[in-house]
């Protein structure tokens, strides 16, 4: 029976409203500067209404009525609402970049429990320990040595895997990992699986790579 690593995080399901950052493509830290950018801006919109900016225009066709029925000619209007709704706006959008990067910081806590950063942020050496790597069709297999324990590999590359997506792929040393990987493991082996079909391509030339030399990569 084979155990998926839980790598579906609310960063990906938020569905976080800026253009900075994309919400499955940001670290830990990423979010947190754009928590703080939308706070700013926040802050920005709310300096900006003025509750005493009240203002008499008269309404749109047809006339709204008043208590008794009769139309009012002119209606009292704050120009600088509008600013509220913005603040509001850029509030939800703070909270939702927090709440990403709390839910990676919990992820690769719970992956790596145990582990100091160091072990965190060092790719595990596999060389040793595969005795075959087999292509599939959304990635790889490692199958691994009778004297490795896959699922002893498979917590350390989880948590790597974890560490990558906090702090960026570009931090941790580990070439294996590419962004929209997944991992699975069974008694003998551990699977690499990419999310979309370039991610599988990507991560079996990589595997071809390391594991049978650069000239086995296309």
């Amino acid at each position: 029976m084979k155990h998926r690593a839980s790598l579906t995080l609310a960063v990906i399901v938020l569905g976080v409203g800026c253009s900075h950052v994309r919400p499955d493509d940001a670290t830990v830290a990423e979010h947190r500067s754009e928590a703080a950018l939308h706070a700013e801006r926040a802050d920005q919109e709310l300096a900006a209404y003025q509750p005493s900016g009240n203002e008499l225009r008269r309404p749109p066709a047809p006339p709204q009525m008043n208590n008794q029925g009769i139309p009012d000619d002119l209606i009292t209007y704050n120009p600088t609402q509008e600013h509220l709704a913005r603040a509001d706006q850029e509030l939800s959008e703070r909270n939702q970049h927090l709440a990403a990067a709390h839910a990676l910081e919990k992820f690769e806590s719970e992956a790596c429990a145990g582990l100091s950063v160091a072990q965190r942020s060092s790719c595990p050496l596999l060389a040793s320990s595969v005795s075959q790597v087999e292509d599939t069709r959304d990635g790889f297999r490692l199958v691994l040595k009778p004297a490795v324990s896959a699922e002893q590999t498979f917590k350390q590359l989880n948590c790597h895997l974890a560490y990558a997506m906090a702090n960026g792929f570009e931090a941790p040393s580990c070439p294996l990992f590419v962004k929209g990987t997944r991992l699975s493991h069974d008694a003998r082996s551990v699977e690499f699986k990419g999310e979309t079909s370039p991610v599988a391509l990507q991560l079996r030339a990589e595997a071809r790579r390391i594991f049978k030399g650069p000239e086995a990569a296309p």
